[in-house]
């Protein structure tokens, strides 16, 4: 019973509003943070997963070879 009591108390307070307020900025500004730091962990992880430009020059190179379509390229 003694938390409904301190619970009517800060409901009826006189900065209640103000304290709501606040609460919502703090919580919409995490939540803005967390979805920021999300979207850089997914992009370094693309950046991490994504073969580089010569890697798949080599390997198509090789494909071609092996399908002989270009002569074999010294590596």
């Amino acid at each position: 019973m003694h938390f409904q009591a301190r619970k009517s108390s800060l409901h009826g307070h006189r900065m209640m509003p103000a304290l709501y307020s606040v609460l919502c900025q703090l919580k919409e500004s995490s939540q803005l943070k967390e979805t920021k730091i999300r979207n850089v962990q997914r992009q370094r992880d693309e950046e991490e997963t994504r073969p580089d430009a010569s890697s798949q020059l080599k390997r198509l190179d090789t494909m071609l070879a092996a399908e002989g379509i270009i002569g074999i390229i010294d590596q």
